[in-house]
């Protein structure tokens, strides 16, 4: 299955138990007597053809591999029913409780004389269970390292441990007869095992139908309703809605069953099958399930099952991109926390942690500053608490406290869902190992002090920094869960996509403070990083890398290729994106690289200008109606620098070109500071100065001039840094203040210096459309005195 951090799955543990109380002193042999010479012993597993693994290599293909010298004596297992006397297929033997037989053990020994054995006979079934046991631990206890080195011997190792436990479980299946229960539960573990090792789900289904049929006839509830659990994961896995429909028909008969405790399991499975599918009828329908899941806890009074149901709808309303999804996801997490203070919900620490992420998320959504520092604290201090907390699992596995109520009339067959700790019922789900969720905390931390990353000592990098740290140690020091590659796989992988997510938040740090050569390192380990993977990254990722090489090409000067880059097929506006009732990263970056394609096409005598209009017509219906306010300051922004022209191609919007100005000029910097964006704050004021107090004298002038140049200083954009202040150099000239101003302007002077040549040619053609002195044609200028030379003094004077 999928391994994602968003949306916990049911955990699918199954029995690690032996299948008898029997042990043996070696792995690989049954006891024996020291005073009797044994000849060798080889157990023939049969060889079938009817398995195929398209992708994973089939575990009978590797049975060869383990082949015994010819003069070893053969042993072969004969099933219950001997030849001739109503001999039939062992699959149908399952279908019928007949009276177990003990297996014949027929030997072919050599010529040579051997001494009559009175020890007791081998019990095959016991040594190939135990063999089986031993195989699978041994492939799981590697998987993780495994699944990193993706080396070949590895891999063949890997899968060769793996196919003999599957032939070990199969040869038991099908020739031996045991007790309802154990068949039960071999059967789970041998389909469990199809379903994480190979891609044969059919194989994986007739194992479980015939386990389901068993269940049923012997009255085995929990190993019943665990082998359901992961029929549908099967089925989901060929035909989506087949699955869901049938787990809804399971809803309903253990609802009428009252058995509460798989209600929930299979709710849970419900919504977490619905959320991973993009339709707005599956996201609807996986609200309905976490309600329904609320409700039946709030009678049943199981307060930890009642908070996760209303933090995983949370966490779902965040997804969505409705204008009210922020306001539904506060509203359902405010509905969990009223049992926060409940003993089974403090006694998860899990919970704990995931009430602070989704809280500060909301926050994040909101823009709200306040709350968002409130939160961020409280999350901090939350996970400083847990981190030595005991009762968190080291494979992550939330475990849920059920009350009696719940859980009557239930007998646990260790099938794994539906648990028994310390005298009392939980219920599993998994999620995280804790060294997971620490670095999500780090991530958090630093989009949540971003907007005051340029200040100080770049406190958000610094997280990042952590963070990196952390999901980039060792993983074998953290003692990584006995699982199955698979699940190795998808961990690994995850942490990959979050590290990548780590590098591309850098980047974007690095590029709002104008370090433009370290983002361009960085974009080019991302791009060595993502085509190393594995797996591919999700698609929203290679439009933000895309878009973050287009910005740094435009902020180092090289229009032309940034240009190119925002016209790519990958940061394209999808035609049907107002359908979407998901969170769209891809629209809204498209969306941005189409707003910083009309800053640079803006001007007419740019040769791509007549693309401005039907650039402006098709993004902003998206743009206007967008609940994100960092997108509708920087509308608003845009709108008060496009030319007059094209203001009637806006949406809803009357009013002539000068209160249209103005109005949007307010709104952008209205929306700028409740967010605490300072680029946008400090462009906003640079723009108002330039268009409203141009060689106007007062106080009002020189006011806006030095807010336009103290927010440009906390912004940290060295571009705006230097044309602010060469406007506060003009203004306080023309007030008469001639010390103040020259020392002003030499500060400015400094910091065009610190820009791209192309930079400052651009920041001069600027200033001189402005009808300011261009603090870079200024510098020229003094350059030119100093250096005596006549013709380039005579030009530029």
């Amino acid at each position: 299955m999928p391994y994602n951090a968003d949306q916990p799955h049911l955990y699918q543990q199954y029995p690690n138990q032996p299948y008898t109380s029997r042990q043996y002193d070696g792995p690989h042999c049954p006891p024996v007597n020291p005073s009797i010479q044994y000849p060798p012993l080889e157990v023939a597993v049969p060889q079938h053809t009817n398995h195929q693994y398209p992708v994973k290599p089939g575990y009978y293909m590797n049975q060869q591999t383990y082949s015994q010298p010819g003069h070893y004596p053969q042993a072969s297992i004969q099933g219950p029913y001997p030849p001739g006397q109503g001999h039939h297929e062992p699959a149908a033997a399952h279908h019928q409780v007949l009276a177990p037989r003990q297996p014949t053990i027929q030997l072919e020994v050599p010529s040579r004389p051997v001494k009559e054995s009175t020890a007791s006979p081998v019990d095959y079934q016991i040594l190939l269970l135990s063999l089986a046991e031993e195989y699978l631990d041994a492939a799981h206890g590697n998987s993780m390292l495994t699944a990193l080195c993706q080396g070949d011997v590895q891999l063949d190792n890997y899968y060769k441990l793996v196919s003999t436990a599957l032939g070990c479980m199969e040869t038991v299946l099908k020739r031996f007869r045991l007790p309802p229960l154990k068949e039960a539960q071999l059967r789970l573990r041998f389909a469990r095992t199809l379903y994480d090792e190979t891609e044969n789900d059919l194989e994986a289904e007739t194992a479980l139908s015939k386990g389901i049929d068993l269940c049923e006839r012997n009255k085995l509830l929990d190993l019943k309703y665990t082998m359901q659990v992961l029929m549908s994961r099967v089925l989901h896995r060929s035909n989506a809605k087949a699955a869901t429909k049938a787990i809804d028909g399971i809803i309903e008969d253990v609802g009428a069953y009252q058995h509460t405790a798989w209600e929930y399991a299979f709710r849970f499975l419900r919504a977490s099958l619905s959320l991973s599918m993009p339709s707005h009828q599956d996201f609807v329908a996986a609200i309905h399930q976490l309600q329904g899941i609320a409700d039946l806890a709030h009678r049943k009074r199981d307060q930890a099952i009642f908070a996760f149901a209303g933090i995983t709808e949370a966490l779902a309303h965040l997804q969505s991109s409705g204008p009210d999804s922020g306001n539904q996801a506060q509203r359902a997490l405010a509905k969990a926390r009223q049992v926060q203070l409940d003993q089974d919900v403090r006694s998860v620490p899990q919970i704990l942690v995931l009430f602070q992420f989704v809280d500060l998320c909301c926050s994040l959504r909101q823009s709200n500053l306040e709350q968002i520092g409130q939160n961020l604290a409280t999350m901090q201090q939350i996970m400083d608490q847990i981190v030595d907390d005991v009762s968190w699992l080291d494979d992550g596995t939330i475990l849920l406290p059920l009350t009696s109520k719940s859980a009557q009339c239930l007998a646990l067959n260790g099938g794994g869902i539906v648990q028994e700790r310390d005298g009392k019922h939980v219920l599993a789900l998994a999620w995280l190992p804790k060294r997971d969720v620490y670095t999500v905390g780090y991530l958090l931390s630093a989009v949540a002090t971003s907007y005051k990353n340029a200040q100080g000592d770049h406190k958000s990098e610094q997280f990042i920094d952590e963070g990196l740290a952390l999901i980039r140690s060792n993983p074998a020091t953290s003692k990584p869960p006995a699982e199955s590659l698979s699940s190795s796989a998808d961990r690994a992988n995850w942490r990959k996509v979050l590290e990548c997510q780590f590098l591309i938040e850098k980047a974007f740090l690095l590029c709002a403070r104008s370090a433009w050569e370290k983002a361009r390192a960085l974009i080019n380990e991302l791009n060595i990083f993502s085509n190393a993977l594995s797996a591919p990254l999700p698609p929203e990722f290679y439009c933000l890398i895309r878009y973050l090489d287009g910005a740094v090409h435009q902020g180092t000067g090289n229009l032309t290729k940034a240009l190119t880059i925002f016209h790519s097929p990958d940061l394209s506006l999808p035609p049907n994106s107002s359908k979407s009732t998901r969170n769209n990263i891809g629209r809204d970056i498209a969306l941005l690289a189409a707003m910083n394609t009309i800053l640079i096409i803006r001007s007419p005598d740019h040769p791509a200008h007549h693309l401005l209009p039907s650039l402006i017509s098709r993004i902003d219906p998206y743009l206007s109606a967008t609940p994100n306010k960092h997108l509708l300051s920087a509308r608003s922004l845009l709108i008060s620098n496009l030319p007059t022209a094209t203001h009637d191609l806006l949406t809803n919007e009357t009013l002539s070109s000068t209160l249209l100005i103005k109005k949007h000029l307010s709104t952008a910097l209205n929306i700028a500071k409740t967010i605490g964006n300072a680029q946008i704050t400090a462009m906003t004021l640079s723009v108002m100065s330039a268009k409203f107090f141009k060689g106007v004298v007062g106080d009002q002038a020189e006011k806006s001039a030095r807010a336009g140049q103290n927010m440009a200083y906390k912004s940290g954009m060295k571009l705006w840094m230097s044309v602010s202040s060469g406007m506060l150099a003009d203004t306080l000239e023309r007030q008469g203040k001639k010390a103040e101003a020259e020392k002003v302007k030499v500060q400015a002077l400094r910091l065009a210096g610190m820009m791209p040549r192309s930079v400052q040619k651009f920041e001069e053609g600027a200033g001189e459309e402005a009808g300011e002195h261009s603090v870079v044609g200024e510098r020229r200028r003094r350059e030119a005195l100093e250096q005596g030379e006549d013709k380039e003094r005579d030009e530029l004077a």
